[in-house]
């Protein structure tokens, strides 16, 4: 490039053309001839011609001398006919090398088409690349025939359009950055903004209207202390439309009462969003010129499918984003691949990014590449997650994939572990009942595998099928305590049936991979400890527990009930959220998720809801009336109890505003209402004036910014806690548009079990998030309150002798997202499904007082995991180091390997009408999967073993045992109540 003013030069005449003598005799093809009349500086530059898009010739080493005027003309002919709208001629190899006196620069005079000349410094002429003084490189309009770096020249005209955009702004400090987005996609930033109103320019393809941009201000900073109070001050845009049937330019003031901002501070309202507030914006947020306050359907946004396997040969494999229910606006997404047992840069190349959806668009593909070698080796797994929705729409699960690589290079199964039949004692006569084991990979301890059998005295016949995945001697080793054998093919390849501690034995057999061979494995305790776990390994074969895929289970031995069906009971609800029953197990109460409360009695949905509540609720995103609950004692205490986010009363004095207005995504709060059914309608409505706060009294319009939406705007301080750091007594903050109240159970003694979620982001690290871990503050929580008060008991953990205070009310604490917790009728002890973040989905269970670990801890399963990225923070750094211990998930599901997206878990089961092995099972439900899984629970309240209750659950998000002994599941999206019954 070239740092000079440049002289002017007098343009070289065109020729005349050529006079042509007609024939007559045939058809000749007529060409269209191009001719660019350009000079070189240094004489090595290099240009191509392109048309339409397409570079149609590249011409090395221009000659003449452009400083002087000395042009050459370089020709291209086509068939085509070319307009000079389709024109671009790019400048391709600069160099500026001012020590060795190199300055290469490409001097363009003009475009010759079909001998009419257009030339470059005329109006219609856009440029990158071009030089001026006292602005240096600058892109623009009629501002030379030079190219002085790597640029093109534009030749508008026809068809082609583009549109400068020049935002007019300053700062306050000279270090305020800010974007130039359209469509919600980032086009340019600027950087270390002028202190002075300066000019900022960005040229665009096509005709781009106002309500397509905004101007997003990226590096607020506000320390008083040291003087900084950084501010992007944007006084207009300019829209200049270049070509086409509308070109001109029109200017838009950022105080326009068509403009809506965020992070504009006005006296009387603080840092608000709005419309024609000001041309400044005090925190990072944004302008939107010529905004419309019409309502924008961007749709629900999902991964297509929770579970993909790919061919190790195939090259790569295809994810699919959809977006259904509506597709207005533009909307990006972040996603990103994660290990699980195969791993990146050797298994499949990891991928990271933003996808963006435009306006109409509804499905977008992702390809991660696969990679293939000549190893065999087992099918490996990784991961795909989408989070971070910007835009208008709504994240649905699925929103994490499991991914299983086929390995070609063995035999891969498809088994289902084995056949498993459980006696009540030593010598395999008394059979309780039999299920399918996924693997053989147990320690009960001094526990036993179900509550149906008895300690020390039990055992167990596994039958069914192997296969191995290579032909290889293969080496059994069983681990047990205590007697154990082991037939594969008809061969007693391990025979320790005797008492013994755990010990491990060994036996050897050569299989061929892909044939299946009968084997039995049997097992016995007598007493003390319990164990049996059954590995292989062979030179091939790393040593691990014999995985489901290679286990074919047997025929099961006839049980009655084993035909288990999914029946309708109630259909046409809008979005039901969950069920109770009355005492008499008559009326069957619905809660919906907009606020209203449906009764079906004897079957029948009544017309006349039972209660509407919904002028209180937001139902925005995940928020909405999320649970409810019926008094055990309902006879003499006829109470329902209602979990909702608040829509406080002033939500209605702001109607058309986008955060604060009914059912907007601004900052709220959580409630827990009870109401009195009237016995004088058998309990098919409320006693009129009944509604009584128990929690969240102090949820108010006061104590919480509405004009802000925290859920990616982290310059709004946390709700609930004063300037000094201390917290508002009966607030429960919703600081999100997730994560805000959760559910609701009764305890045994009758006292009642609320969750609270954290209330902050769901997708990004959210420093606010560390207040779970403070005891008097009720985020993150479960509290365990007198039903009638409200007020916390005395026999609670932390319960300082104020009935009222935050702390007092506290059981459980350091959740995240405790969206749905269970009672078991038979023991009392309370468990916890918390959704999670990144990795993994948890069940939690502990004595009084424990802390989950949350944000400092996310999981696994029976141990506690540092939660990534969290983990950095400096609170959590502190935590760590004091030593404090937490309470580890009684059972966890990984994102990466289990391929679950978000846990809803159901009741432990106690009644009669199922087989006798789902006593004592928790089911639990992967959201956007629809996995249910039982998972069996010893006398300490562990998780034993896994097995797949059904499927097809995708979108239920409660599951409750009903009165005839059945489970009910409520599904959100199909608006239905059904139940499974076993024939």
């Amino acid at each position: 490039m070239s740092l000079f003013r440049h002289a002017s030069v007098k343009p070289i005449p065109s020729n005349e053309p050529a006079t042509l003598a007609a024939e007559s005799l045939e058809d000749r093809q007529m060409l269209s001839s191009v001719q660019i009349i350009a000079a070189g500086v240094e004489n090595t530059e290099s240009m191509s011609l392109e048309i339409s898009g397409q570079v149609v010739q590249t011409w090395n080493n221009i000659g003449g001398d452009a400083y002087a005027g000395q042009f050459q003309t370089f020709n291209y002919n086509t068939p085509d006919d070319v307009s000079i709208g389709n024109v671009r001629v790019n400048f391709l190899n600069d160099v500026y090398d001012p020590a060795n006196g190199i300055d290469s620069n490409l001097r363009v005079d003009a475009v010759v088409i079909d001998g009419t000349r257009y030339e470059t410094e005329a109006p219609n002429t856009f440029s990158t690349g071009t030089w001026l003084p006292g602005v240096g490189i600058e892109p623009g309009q009629t501002q030379s025939e030079y190219l002085h770096a790597s640029g093109f020249f534009q030749y508008v005209g026809g068809g082609n359009v583009r549109t400068q955009i020049n935002v007019n702004a300053r700062g306050t400090t000279g270090q305020e950055s800010f974007a130039l987005q359209i469509d919600g996609q980032t086009v340019a930033t600027f950087d270390d903004v002028n202190t002075v109103f300066s000019g900022y320019d960005y040229i665009a393809d096509g005709e781009v209207t106002a309500d397509q941009i905004r101007v997003v201000f990226l590096n607020d900073a506000y320390d008083p202390a040291n003087g900084i109070d950084r501010n992007l001050i944007v006084d207009d845009i300019v829209v200049n439309v270049l070509g086409g049937s509308n070109p001109g330019a029109i200017q838009y003031e950022a105080e326009a009462a068509e403009v809506y901002s965020t992070g504009t501070w006005t006296a009387a309202d603080g840092v608000v969003p709005g419309f024609g507030r000001g041309d400044t914006l005090h925190s990072n947020g944004y302008f939107q010129f010529a905004s419309d306050s019409s309502p924008v359907n961007g749709g629900n946004f999902s991964l297509e499918a929770s579970q993909y396997s790919v061919a190790e040969g195939d090259g790569n494999v295809e994810i699919r984003i959809v977006r259904t229910g509506g597709s207005d606006g533009v909307v990006s997404l972040n996603y990103l691949t994660g290990d699980a047992t195969a791993t990146a840069g050797q298994d499949y190349q990891s991928r990271s990014g933003v996808v963006t959806f435009q306006d109409g668009e509804t499905s977008k593909s992702i390809f991660v590449p696969i990679s293939d070698d000549s190893q065999g080796e087992q099918d490996e797994q990784f991961s795909f997650a989408i989070d971070n929705l910007v835009g208008s729409g709504t994240l649905l699960a699925p929103r994490t994939a499991l991914i299983t690589i086929d390995d070609n290079d063995s035999v891969q199964g498809t088994g289902d572990g084995l056949r498993a039949e459980y006696f009540n004692n030593a010598n395999l006569t008394d059979r309780v009942f039999t299920r399918v084991d996924p693997n053989v990979n147990f320690d009960w301890g001094t526990g036993t595998p179900n509550s149906q059998i008895g300690i020390d005295t039990f055992s167990i016949r596994w039958t069914g099928e192997i296969e191995s995945r290579y032909s290889e001697t293969y080496t059994f080793n069983t681990r047990s305590d205590d007697g154990v054998r082991l037939y594969v093919d008809g061969q007693l390849i391990i025979d320790e049936w005797n008492d013994h501690a755990a010990t491990n034995h060994t036996g050897t057999i050569f299989l061929e991979a892909g044939v299946r061979y009968d084997i039995r494995l049997e097992y016995y305790e007598n007493a003390l400890d319990a164990e049996m776990r059954l590995r292989w390994s062979s030179a091939t074969q790393n040593f691990e527990a014999v995985p489901t895929s290679q286990l074919y289970a047997a025929d099961a031995p006839p049980n009655p009930g084993e035909n288990l069906t999914a029946e309708t009971v109630v259909s046409g609800l809008a979005q039901p959220t969950s069920i109770a029953w009355s005492a008499d197990g008559r009326n069957m109460y619905v809660a919906q998720k907009s606020g209203i409360v449906r009764v079906v009695r004897d079957g029948v949905l009544q017309s006349t809801p039972f209660a509407d509540i919904s002028a209180q609720v937001n139902n925005v995103r995940d928020r909405g009336l999320l649970d409810m609950a019926i008094h055990p004692d309902f006879e003499n205490n006829p109470y329902v109890y209602l979990l909702f986010t608040y829509d406080p009363p002033e939500v209605y004095d702001n109607p058309s505003h986008a955060l604060a207005g009914p059912d907007k995504p601004g900052n709220r709060a959580g409630r827990l209402l009870r109401v009195t059914a009237d016995a004088s309608t058998q309990y098919r409505t409320i006693v009129e004036g009944s509604q009584q706060v128990l929690l969240g009294s102090a949820s108010t319009w006061n104590n919480f910014n509405a004009f802000a939406n925290s859920t990616n705007d982290f310059n709004e301080p946390p709700a609930g806690i004063r300037a000094n750091g201390t917290n508002i007594q009966d607030f429960i903050a919703s600081d999100s548009e997730s994560h805000t109240v959760g559910a609701l159970a009764f305890g045994n003694d009758g006292n009642l079990f609320v969750s609270i979620g954290d209330g902050t982001s769901y997708n990004r690290v959210d420093p606010r998030t560390v207040r779970v871990q403070d005891i008097d503050n009720l985020s993150g929580k479960v509290l365990r309150i007198d039903p009638i008060t409200g007020e916390g008991l005395s026999d609670n953990p932390f319960y300082n002798g104020n009935a009222n205070a935050n702390r007092s009310k506290v059981y459980h604490y350091g959740l995240r997202n405790p969206f749905r917790m269970t009672v078991d009728s038979a023991t009392g002890q309370l468990y916890i499904g918390d959704v999670g973040w990144t990795q993994w989905e948890e069940v939690n269970t502990g004595p009084a007082g424990s802390n989950f670990g949350w944000p400092y801890f996310e999981g696994g399963s029976g141990n506690s995991l540092r939660t990534d990225r969290y983990d950095d923070l400096p609170e959590a750094q502190a935590f760590y180091n004091s030593g404090q211990s937490v309470v580890a998930p009684t059972f966890g599901l990984s994102h990466g390997a289990d391929g679950i997206n978000a846990i809803v878990l159901g009741s432990v089961y106690r009644g009669t009408t199922y087989p006798a092995e789902y006593q004592g099972s928790v089911l639990v439900n992967d959201l956007g999967q629809g996995i249910v899984r039982a998972v069996q629970l010893d006398s300490n309240g562990q998780a034993t073993t896994v097995q797949t209750f059904t499927t097809g659950a995708r979108i239920v998000v409660n599951m409750v045992e009903g009165p005839d002994g059945n489970m009910y599941y409520v599904d959100l999206d199909d608006g239905e109540i059904g139940r499974w019954v076993f024939n």
